[in-house]
Protein backbone atom coordinates (compact mmCIF):
# COMPACT_ATOMS: atom_id res chain seq x y z
CA UNK A 1 0.00 0.00 0.00
CA UNK A 2 1.30 3.48 -0.88
CA UNK A 3 2.28 5.87 1.90
CA UNK A 4 -0.54 8.30 1.10
CA UNK A 5 -3.04 5.45 1.46
CA UNK A 6 -1.49 4.42 4.79
CA UNK A 7 -1.82 7.99 6.08
CA UNK A 8 -5.42 8.32 4.89
CA UNK A 9 -6.46 5.09 6.61
CA UNK A 10 -5.88 6.81 9.96
CA UNK A 11 -8.80 9.09 10.80
CA UNK A 12 -6.75 11.83 12.52
CA UNK A 13 -4.23 11.90 9.67
CA UNK A 14 -6.65 11.78 6.75
CA UNK A 15 -5.74 14.52 4.27
CA UNK A 16 -2.45 15.39 6.00
CA UNK A 17 -0.14 13.62 3.52
CA UNK A 18 2.50 15.87 1.94
CA UNK A 19 4.71 15.09 -1.04
CA UNK A 20 8.40 14.83 -0.28
CA UNK A 21 9.35 16.53 2.97
CA UNK A 22 6.48 19.01 2.74
CA UNK A 23 5.09 18.15 6.19
CA UNK A 24 8.27 19.40 7.87
CA UNK A 25 8.78 23.02 8.77
CA UNK A 26 11.62 24.77 6.96
CA UNK A 27 14.08 24.52 9.88
CA UNK A 28 13.23 20.84 10.40
CA UNK A 29 13.43 20.08 6.69
CA UNK A 30 17.12 21.01 6.63
CA UNK A 31 17.73 18.24 9.19
CA UNK A 32 16.70 15.53 6.69
CA UNK A 33 18.91 14.78 3.70
CA UNK A 34 17.63 12.19 1.26
CA UNK A 35 20.25 10.91 -1.18
CA UNK A 36 17.58 10.84 -3.89
CA UNK A 37 14.78 13.36 -3.34
CA UNK A 38 12.60 11.45 -5.83
CA UNK A 39 12.71 8.43 -3.51
CA UNK A 40 11.06 10.46 -0.74
CA UNK A 41 7.48 9.21 -1.07
CA UNK A 42 5.99 11.71 1.35
CA UNK A 43 5.71 12.88 4.92
CA UNK A 44 3.18 13.59 7.64
CA UNK A 45 3.38 15.78 10.74
CA UNK A 46 2.22 13.43 13.49
CA UNK A 47 2.58 15.99 16.27
CA UNK A 48 0.32 18.59 14.68
CA UNK A 49 -2.27 16.15 13.40
CA UNK A 50 -2.60 14.08 16.58
CA UNK A 51 -2.63 17.08 18.97
CA UNK A 52 -6.42 17.42 19.01
CA UNK A 53 -7.07 13.78 19.95
CA UNK A 54 -4.05 13.44 22.28
CA UNK A 55 -3.50 16.97 23.67
CA UNK A 56 -1.42 15.90 26.68
CA UNK A 57 0.43 12.99 25.10
CA UNK A 58 4.17 13.10 24.39
CA UNK A 59 3.60 12.99 20.62
CA UNK A 60 6.36 12.13 18.11
CA UNK A 61 7.11 14.68 15.35
CA UNK A 62 7.09 13.11 11.89
CA UNK A 63 6.75 10.06 9.72
CA UNK A 64 8.75 10.17 6.49
CA UNK A 65 8.48 7.61 3.73
CA UNK A 66 11.66 6.95 1.76
CA UNK A 67 11.93 4.13 -0.81
CA UNK A 68 8.55 2.85 0.40
CA UNK A 69 9.75 2.47 4.00
CA UNK A 70 8.46 4.57 6.90
CA UNK A 71 10.87 6.32 9.26
CA UNK A 72 9.75 8.08 12.41
CA UNK A 73 11.73 11.21 13.21
CA UNK A 74 11.80 13.34 16.35
CA UNK A 75 13.63 16.67 16.00
CA UNK A 76 14.43 17.74 19.52
CA UNK A 77 17.16 19.44 21.60
CA UNK A 78 20.04 17.08 22.37
CA UNK A 79 20.53 17.86 26.04
CA UNK A 80 20.71 15.10 28.63
CA UNK A 81 17.70 16.59 30.41
CA UNK A 82 15.60 15.75 27.31
CA UNK A 83 16.48 12.03 27.16
CA UNK A 84 13.58 10.90 29.35
CA UNK A 85 11.12 13.08 27.43
CA UNK A 86 12.21 11.61 24.08
CA UNK A 87 12.01 8.08 25.50
CA UNK A 88 8.44 8.81 26.67
CA UNK A 89 7.64 10.09 23.17
CA UNK A 90 9.07 6.90 21.64
CA UNK A 91 7.06 4.68 23.99
CA UNK A 92 3.90 6.64 23.17
CA UNK A 93 4.61 6.33 19.44
CA UNK A 94 5.15 2.56 19.65
CA UNK A 95 1.86 2.15 21.53
CA UNK A 96 0.04 4.33 18.99
CA UNK A 97 1.53 2.30 16.12
CA UNK A 98 0.13 -0.90 17.69
CA UNK A 99 -3.34 0.67 17.66
CA UNK A 100 -4.61 3.54 15.51
CA UNK A 101 -1.29 3.98 13.71
CA UNK A 102 -1.10 0.39 12.51
CA UNK A 103 -1.19 1.30 8.78
CA UNK A 104 2.06 3.27 9.22
CA UNK A 105 3.63 0.43 11.21
CA UNK A 106 2.98 -1.97 8.34
CA UNK A 107 5.19 0.15 6.08
CA UNK A 108 7.85 0.69 8.74
CA UNK A 109 11.51 0.33 7.87
CA UNK A 110 12.97 -2.87 9.27
CA UNK A 111 16.36 -1.30 9.93
CA UNK A 112 16.37 1.61 12.40
CA UNK A 113 12.87 3.03 11.93
CA UNK A 114 13.09 5.51 14.85
CA UNK A 115 15.40 8.55 14.89
CA UNK A 116 16.15 11.39 17.27
CA UNK A 117 17.71 14.23 15.28
CA UNK A 118 19.06 16.81 17.69
CA UNK A 119 18.91 20.56 17.31
CA UNK A 120 22.01 22.63 18.03
CA UNK A 121 24.46 20.68 20.21
CA UNK A 122 24.26 17.17 21.60
CA UNK A 123 25.27 16.68 25.23
CA UNK A 124 24.80 12.91 25.16
CA UNK A 125 28.21 11.27 24.81
CA UNK A 126 29.03 7.77 23.54
CA UNK A 127 29.16 5.29 26.40
CA UNK A 128 27.48 7.48 29.03
CA UNK A 129 24.35 6.28 30.84
CA UNK A 130 22.11 8.33 28.55
CA UNK A 131 23.64 6.81 25.42
CA UNK A 132 23.16 3.33 26.87
CA UNK A 133 19.48 4.03 27.56
CA UNK A 134 19.01 5.39 24.05
CA UNK A 135 20.83 2.43 22.50
CA UNK A 136 18.58 0.02 24.39
CA UNK A 137 15.56 1.88 22.95
CA UNK A 138 17.00 1.83 19.41
CA UNK A 139 17.70 5.57 19.24
CA UNK A 140 21.51 5.54 19.22
CA UNK A 141 23.51 7.08 17.69
CA UNK A 142 21.90 10.49 17.77
CA UNK A 143 22.49 12.61 14.71
CA UNK A 144 22.26 16.26 13.80
CA UNK A 145 21.17 15.35 10.25
CA UNK A 146 19.30 12.24 9.13
CA UNK A 147 20.68 10.92 5.87
CA UNK A 148 18.41 8.63 3.91
CA UNK A 149 18.70 5.80 3.10
CA UNK A 150 19.83 4.38 6.44
CA UNK A 151 22.93 2.23 6.10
Amino acid sequence: MRFEEQVNQIEELRGSFHRGLGALGSSDREKIRPKDTRACCGSVNLDDNLRRRFPNAPRWDYCICYTNRNYFVEIHPGSTSEVEQVLRKLEWLKNWLRGDGKPLREGMATKKPFHWVFTKKCAVKPGDRYARKLAKAGLWPLKNVLRLPIK
